[in-house]
Protein backbone atom coordinates (compact mmCIF):
# COMPACT_ATOMS: atom_id res chain seq x y z
CA UNK A 1 0.00 0.00 0.00
CA UNK A 2 1.52 3.55 -1.29
CA UNK A 3 0.55 6.26 1.16
CA UNK A 4 1.36 10.10 1.28
CA UNK A 5 3.24 11.69 3.64
CA UNK A 6 4.96 15.20 4.42
CA UNK A 7 8.36 16.02 4.64
CA UNK A 8 10.43 19.19 5.62
CA UNK A 9 13.56 20.89 4.13
CA UNK A 10 15.71 24.05 5.02
CA UNK A 11 17.09 25.58 1.85
CA UNK A 12 20.44 26.21 2.24
CA UNK A 13 21.77 30.53 0.88
CA UNK A 14 25.35 29.82 1.27
CA UNK A 15 25.76 33.59 0.91
CA UNK A 16 24.23 33.99 3.99
CA UNK A 17 23.84 30.87 6.10
CA UNK A 18 26.87 30.64 8.89
CA UNK A 19 27.41 34.40 8.38
CA UNK A 20 24.37 36.15 9.14
CA UNK A 21 22.22 33.22 11.02
CA UNK A 22 22.69 31.20 13.99
CA UNK A 23 23.32 28.34 11.53
CA UNK A 24 26.08 26.05 12.21
CA UNK A 25 27.60 22.37 11.93
CA UNK A 26 27.10 20.10 14.47
CA UNK A 27 30.68 18.73 13.90
CA UNK A 28 32.03 15.81 15.01
CA UNK A 29 31.80 14.94 18.73
CA UNK A 30 32.57 12.28 20.75
CA UNK A 31 28.54 11.18 20.32
CA UNK A 32 29.12 9.17 17.03
CA UNK A 33 25.41 10.50 15.93
CA UNK A 34 26.53 13.74 14.34
CA UNK A 35 29.73 12.54 12.85
CA UNK A 36 27.85 9.46 10.75
CA UNK A 37 24.36 11.82 10.02
CA UNK A 38 26.59 15.48 9.05
CA UNK A 39 23.84 16.93 10.48
CA UNK A 40 23.28 21.17 11.17
CA UNK A 41 22.06 22.98 14.53
CA UNK A 42 19.81 26.00 13.64
CA UNK A 43 20.21 28.05 17.44
CA UNK A 44 16.48 29.18 18.55
CA UNK A 45 15.55 31.61 21.26
CA UNK A 46 13.02 30.67 23.99
CA UNK A 47 9.48 30.21 22.04
CA UNK A 48 10.61 30.62 18.90
CA UNK A 49 8.60 28.68 15.86
CA UNK A 50 11.01 26.74 13.65
CA UNK A 51 7.89 25.58 11.47
CA UNK A 52 7.32 29.41 10.56
CA UNK A 53 10.37 30.19 8.82
CA UNK A 54 9.78 31.60 4.96
CA UNK A 55 13.54 28.80 4.08
CA UNK A 56 11.42 25.46 5.59
CA UNK A 57 9.50 24.00 2.52
CA UNK A 58 7.39 21.32 2.73
CA UNK A 59 7.33 18.70 0.44
CA UNK A 60 4.35 16.15 -0.29
CA UNK A 61 5.85 12.33 -1.52
CA UNK A 62 4.34 9.13 -2.24
CA UNK A 63 5.60 6.42 0.47
CA UNK A 64 6.11 3.38 -0.57
CA UNK A 65 6.93 0.40 2.12
CA UNK A 66 8.82 -1.63 -0.14
CA UNK A 67 11.33 1.12 -1.25
CA UNK A 68 11.19 2.58 2.13
CA UNK A 69 12.19 -1.06 3.59
CA UNK A 70 14.56 -1.46 0.97
CA UNK A 71 16.21 1.92 2.43
CA UNK A 72 16.07 0.37 5.83
CA UNK A 73 18.21 -2.53 4.91
CA UNK A 74 20.52 -0.91 2.87
CA UNK A 75 21.56 1.26 6.28
CA UNK A 76 21.55 -2.15 8.40
CA UNK A 77 18.76 -1.32 10.14
CA UNK A 78 19.15 2.12 10.73
CA UNK A 79 22.47 1.59 12.81
CA UNK A 80 24.38 3.34 9.97
CA UNK A 81 22.82 6.23 11.19
CA UNK A 82 22.12 5.53 14.66
CA UNK A 83 25.12 3.89 15.50
CA UNK A 84 25.81 2.30 19.55
CA UNK A 85 25.80 5.42 21.49
CA UNK A 86 27.47 4.27 25.43
CA UNK A 87 25.76 7.66 26.61
CA UNK A 88 22.39 6.88 25.25
CA UNK A 89 22.42 3.17 25.83
CA UNK A 90 23.42 4.49 29.57
CA UNK A 91 20.56 7.12 29.66
CA UNK A 92 18.03 4.59 28.50
CA UNK A 93 18.99 1.76 31.21
CA UNK A 94 18.13 4.69 33.89
CA UNK A 95 14.88 5.37 32.08
CA UNK A 96 13.54 2.19 31.72
CA UNK A 97 10.49 3.10 34.37
CA UNK A 98 11.01 6.74 34.54
CA UNK A 99 11.98 9.99 33.19
CA UNK A 100 14.57 10.82 35.28
CA UNK A 101 17.04 13.71 34.65
CA UNK A 102 20.14 14.73 37.22
CA UNK A 103 19.74 18.13 38.71
CA UNK A 104 22.92 18.71 37.42
CA UNK A 105 21.78 18.61 34.19
CA UNK A 106 19.47 21.29 34.61
CA UNK A 107 22.15 23.50 36.01
CA UNK A 108 24.40 23.23 33.40
CA UNK A 109 21.43 23.79 30.73
CA UNK A 110 20.66 26.87 32.68
CA UNK A 111 24.26 28.06 32.67
CA UNK A 112 24.07 27.74 28.58
CA UNK A 113 20.52 29.82 28.91
CA UNK A 114 21.04 32.23 32.09
CA UNK A 115 17.77 34.11 31.22
CA UNK A 116 15.71 31.25 32.27
CA UNK A 117 15.91 30.35 36.34
CA UNK A 118 17.19 26.98 37.65
CA UNK A 119 13.67 26.74 38.99
CA UNK A 120 11.82 27.54 35.64
CA UNK A 121 13.24 24.75 33.79
CA UNK A 122 13.00 22.25 36.12
CA UNK A 123 8.92 23.14 36.28
CA UNK A 124 9.11 23.50 32.81
CA UNK A 125 11.13 19.54 32.79
CA UNK A 126 8.98 17.97 35.30
CA UNK A 127 5.10 19.66 33.16
CA UNK A 128 6.96 17.27 30.23
CA UNK A 129 6.83 14.30 32.69
CA UNK A 130 10.48 14.35 33.68
CA UNK A 131 11.31 13.41 37.33
CA UNK A 132 14.55 15.72 38.92
CA UNK A 133 16.85 13.92 40.79
CA UNK A 134 20.13 14.82 42.87
CA UNK A 135 22.23 12.61 41.65
CA UNK A 136 25.46 12.58 39.82
CA UNK A 137 25.33 9.91 36.59
CA UNK A 138 28.42 7.50 36.90
CA UNK A 139 28.99 4.82 35.06
CA UNK A 140 28.53 1.04 35.81
CA UNK A 141 31.30 -0.63 35.91
CA UNK A 142 30.16 -2.98 32.68
CA UNK A 143 29.62 0.21 30.90
CA UNK A 144 33.22 1.22 31.93
CA UNK A 145 34.86 -2.03 31.02
CA UNK A 146 33.15 -1.23 27.39
CA UNK A 147 34.49 2.24 26.70
CA UNK A 148 37.92 0.83 28.24
CA UNK A 149 38.09 -2.17 25.47
CA UNK A 150 36.42 0.27 22.40
CA UNK A 151 39.72 2.24 23.43
CA UNK A 152 42.35 -0.49 22.96
CA UNK A 153 40.86 -1.40 19.83
CA UNK A 154 41.14 2.18 18.54
CA UNK A 155 38.48 4.28 19.09
CA UNK A 156 40.40 7.13 19.62
CA UNK A 157 42.69 7.58 16.77
CA UNK A 158 40.16 7.01 14.72
CA UNK A 159 37.84 9.18 16.07
CA UNK A 160 40.64 11.57 15.64
CA UNK A 161 41.09 10.67 11.86
CA UNK A 162 38.06 12.28 11.56
CA UNK A 163 38.37 15.71 12.75
CA UNK A 164 39.10 18.44 10.18
CA UNK A 165 40.44 21.34 12.22
CA UNK A 166 40.58 24.65 9.26
CA UNK A 167 43.94 26.06 9.49
CA UNK A 168 45.88 23.45 11.50
CA UNK A 169 49.11 22.12 10.43
CA UNK A 170 48.80 19.01 11.90
CA UNK A 171 50.35 20.46 15.30
CA UNK A 172 46.79 20.58 16.81
CA UNK A 173 45.40 17.10 15.40
CA UNK A 174 48.57 15.54 16.30
CA UNK A 175 48.18 17.00 20.22
CA UNK A 176 45.01 15.41 20.11
CA UNK A 177 46.23 12.28 19.07
CA UNK A 178 48.81 12.21 21.77
CA UNK A 179 46.45 12.73 24.92
CA UNK A 180 46.12 9.09 25.94
CA UNK A 181 50.86 9.09 27.06
CA UNK A 182 50.01 13.12 28.60
CA UNK A 183 49.94 12.10 32.36
CA UNK A 184 47.17 14.39 32.93
CA UNK A 185 44.80 12.31 30.72
CA UNK A 186 45.97 8.92 30.99
CA UNK A 187 43.11 8.08 33.26
CA UNK A 188 40.41 8.60 30.48
CA UNK A 189 42.41 6.09 28.56
CA UNK A 190 43.22 3.64 30.97
CA UNK A 191 41.05 1.17 33.38
CA UNK A 192 42.38 1.53 36.99
CA UNK A 193 43.57 5.22 36.99
CA UNK A 194 41.96 7.63 39.52
CA UNK A 195 40.90 10.74 37.41
CA UNK A 196 41.82 13.74 38.33
CA UNK A 197 40.44 17.50 36.64
CA UNK A 198 41.63 20.54 36.68
CA UNK A 199 38.93 22.86 36.29
CA UNK A 200 40.71 25.87 35.98
CA UNK A 201 41.94 24.63 32.58
CA UNK A 202 39.73 25.77 29.59
CA UNK A 203 36.88 27.68 28.78
CA UNK A 204 34.24 24.85 28.69
CA UNK A 205 35.36 23.53 32.42
CA UNK A 206 35.59 26.90 34.03
CA UNK A 207 32.08 27.55 32.65
CA UNK A 208 30.65 23.99 33.65
CA UNK A 209 32.40 23.75 36.70
CA UNK A 210 29.67 24.07 39.01
CA UNK A 211 27.84 21.66 37.14
CA UNK A 212 30.67 18.98 37.37
CA UNK A 213 32.28 19.13 40.51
Amino acid sequence: MISTTDSHYYSLDIDTDFKKVPLTTIGLQVFPRSGKQYGFLYKLTKGQDFNTFPRLQMMRFKHDPKIAQRIFDEFHGGKDLFPDDILMNHWKACNRDKLVLSNRTVLANQVNNPGSSVDDLTHELENLGYEIRDYIPTFTKDELKEYYAAIKKGFWNEFCSRIYIPGDNGSILNALKSLPSDKRYKWAFEEGIPYTIDYNQGVVLKKFASCLK
